[in-house]
């Protein structure tokens, strides 16, 4: 390795200097009151200069000796990409190229000829894209752009790189490389695995705004039904009709992970420091799709293709994992049967929990806040299940008047009780038929002697079993969780398993 020359510290010059002014900076008098952050901002903007002027001077190094070589050559020999042969050469051809640091130029030379395009051989060397911005500058778009907006992504990239890269050229260079996908999962091939590594399909999909004449015709419809209504404002729960639906799937491999209930959920009393929690399954060798265009059963399709293609012979354990969509689960059961694959069917807790709670919320809107719509029909399942009929007001005196702990007006009031209406449990043990009466979460007529907060109204209520309303009302019994900062969850004295708020 040789050392440096004259000639070489007079192209790093411009390093030299910027790093001889941070060094002059840190050492004045001036930085010694600065506090951490602002060490920490002038060292970011001066610490990218000088890297930009090091590249900056590397590039000028490479120009210079590229020319030299040049000299030494009688007849230069290049042939372009067309296979015709450039007879002529000329030096300080330069562009510029936006990388992590900042904007440099790129100086190299061009061979020619007559009626024939310039052929730069520096770029080949350096591997130059075809526009602006560099790989590097390309690569942080893609992972800035795909964690949120593209404003998000900007806003981070001119964090750390400068003003490199506007909005519009951001939104395309990520669709730009996302051109490369299909054929970098054709050109793939997934590792042969053994029987008891576990081949998981994951469908779901994702809502994403469109504009109006690119919806769906039944969402076009929705959209144009709702804009005649000449409404203002939204109701809670109501979508704007203003997106599409787009099919996410996945494939992956992933080794078995037993793990016991305190693993996944963090019990009441907390976590014993006498066990290790219990690291759920690693996801491994993914095969990712998305689609707007295709439907959902050209997604699914390519799903279990994908999965066929790693377990021909179906020998393995294939997993779907779900969130509850009927038409999905539908079409992969239809394509399951199809290819004459056994599949196991995971729901995801949480979107089963969203769906029975929106239920609810559209068959009691008078007992659960934000609510969509009215019930007006005066024989629901809950009128059924309470073994009363809401009633519209409490006509009592004022003094009498005595509602339920942590509710107001019908409506949940405490933070506690907000946070319990959203966990909804099933408390019917089977076999059990005779269950006391739920607490209800909207005040009705009763006098002081029967307040809910008494034990003596828990003992009354326990004499009269709710009742279950038939045909197309709910059959099942669903829950509020129970809380005391005293008595473990769901363990009150008294409680009612069925519907109980904070005493």
């Amino acid at each position: 390795m040789t050392g440096p020359t004259p000639f070489m510290d007079d192209l790093f010059a411009g390093s030299v200097s910027a790093f001889e002014s941070l060094l002059h900076t840190l050492q004045g008098k001036p930085a010694q009151s600065w506090t951490h952050a602002e060490l920490e901002e002038h060292m970011e903007e001066a610490g990218r200069q000088l890297l930009r002027q090091l590249l900056q001077d590397h590039l000028d190094l490479r120009a210079r000796r590229e020319e030299e070589a040049a000299r030494r050559e009688v007849q230069p020999r290049v042939i372009g990409p067309d296979g015709r042969l450039r007879p002529w050469r000329e030096t300080d051809h330069a562009r510029s190229l936006a990388c992590m640091f900042g904007l440099v130029r790129v100086k190299r030379i061009a061979y020619r000829g007559p009626l024939m395009a310039n052929v730069h051989p520096a770029d080949a060397t350096l591997s130059l894209p075809a526009g602006r911005h560099s790989m590097g500058l390309r690569r942080l778009a893609v992972i800035e752009a795909v964690r949120g907006s593209f404003d998000q992504a900007q806003s981070a990239i001119e964090r750390r790189c400068g003003r490199v890269l506007g909005k519009r050229r951001l939104e395309q260079l990520v669709a730009a490389a996302s051109g490369d996908i299909d054929s970098f999962y054709q050109q793939h091939i997934p590792v042969p695995c053994s029987r008891d590594v576990l081949l998981v399909i994951e469908v779901d999909g994702k809502g994403v705004v469109m504009r109006p004449e690119a919806l769906r015709p039944a969402t076009q419809r929705a959209r144009l039904a709702a804009e005649a209504g000449h409404r203002s404002r939204i109701t809670p729960g109501e979508k704007p009709n203003r997106k599409r639906m787009a099919t996410v799937a996945c494939v992956f491999d992933a080794l078995p992970a037993p793990r016991r209930p305190h693993d996944v959920i963090h019990p009441p009393g907390g976590r014993s420091t006498r066990r290790r929690i219990r690291r759920g399954p690693a996801a491994a060798r993914k095969w990712c799709t998305a689609s707007l265009l295709h439907p959902p059963e050209k997604v699914i399709a390519d799903v279990f293709s994908q999965a066929e293609a790693r377990d021909p012979g179906h020998h393995r354990c294939w997993v779907v994992l779900v969130d509850g969509a009927r038409h999905q689960l539908d079409l992969i059961q239809r394509e399951a049967a199809r290819r004459g694959c056994t599949i196991n069917v995971l729901l995801d807790f949480v979107h089963v929990t969203e769906y029975v709670w929106t239920a609810v919320r559209r068959e009691a809107p008078c007992c659960i806040p934000n609510a969509v719509g009215r019930n007006l029909e005066k024989h629901s399942w809950v009128t059924r299940l309470t073994g009363t009929r809401k009633r519209t007001r409490d006509q009592s005196m004022p003094g009498k008047q005595c509602p339920s702990g942590g509710v107001q007006g019908g409506v949940l009031q405490d933070p506690r009780d907000m946070a319990k209406a959203e966990l909804l449990q099933v408390q019917s043990p089977a076999g059990v038929t005779d269950r006391p009466s739920e607490r209800r979460l909207k005040p009705t007529l009763r006098s002081a002697r029967t307040c809910s907060c008494c034990p003596s109204s828990l003992q009354s209520a326990e004499r009269h079993p709710m009742r279950v309303g038939q045909g197309d009302e709910w059959t099942a019994c669903l829950a509020l969780d129970t809380y005391s900062k005293d008595v473990p969850r769901d363990r009150l004295r008294g409680a009612s398993p069925m519907a109980t708020e904070c005493p």
